[in-house]
């Protein structure tokens, strides 16, 4: 009769414990995505992740450029691995246009690209056999003496900036 409430008290003991772990560990997880999040809005910055580059917007881009995880640019599918597409977004009608897209290639997916006769995006680096490519918006979709044109047309990078923005 001892042996039983050793038993549940060891049980109960397990339990308390194994609780205390969980909660410990979803607090951690907390904190850690907090700290990332106060990281990227003091860096001003994009982090891909399974890639492993950064890229580094502008100031400006803060409040009117926001990222969309998808492979369609200017409604064509890029056949890339990775692709991170930056729309500008309008104040009023919240409607978005794409600015910037950012694409990774294996060398065989980009020796493709390069027999076909389209233009080809521009480099901005290379890193083993990746390489990140950068589509950038060729013409202002808006009238260039309104508001939004000029919003649009003080957010498309040179691929100079492109280049220096980026590390991989």
């Amino acid at each position: 009769m001892t042996k039983l409430p050793s038993r549940i008290c060891t049980l109960a003991m397990v339990g308390t414990l194994t609780a205390l772990t969980g909660c410990a560990s979803s607090g951690g997880q907390s904190t850690t995505q907090e700290e990332a999040n106060i990281g990227m809005a003091q860096s001003v910055g994009f982090r891909n992740v399974s890639e492993g580059y950064t890229f580094l917007y502008p100031e400006s881009w803060k409040s009117q450029v926001t990222e969309e995880d998808t492979a369609i640019w200017n409604g064509e599918m890029l056949p890339a691995e990775n692709v991170a597409v930056f729309n500008f977004v309008e104040d009023q009608s919240r409607n978005k246009t794409p600015l910037l897209a950012l694409a990774v290639y294996t060398q065989d997916q980009w020796q493709q690209l390069k027999s076909k006769s389209e233009p080809l995006p521009t480099v901005v680096a290379t890193k083993g056999d990746r390489v990140l490519a950068a589509y950038t918006a060729k013409q202002n979709p808006y009238r260039p003496d309104s508001l939004q044109g000029q919003q649009f047309a003080k957010r498309v990078l040179a691929p100079g900036q492109l280049q220096s923005a980026i590390t991989w």
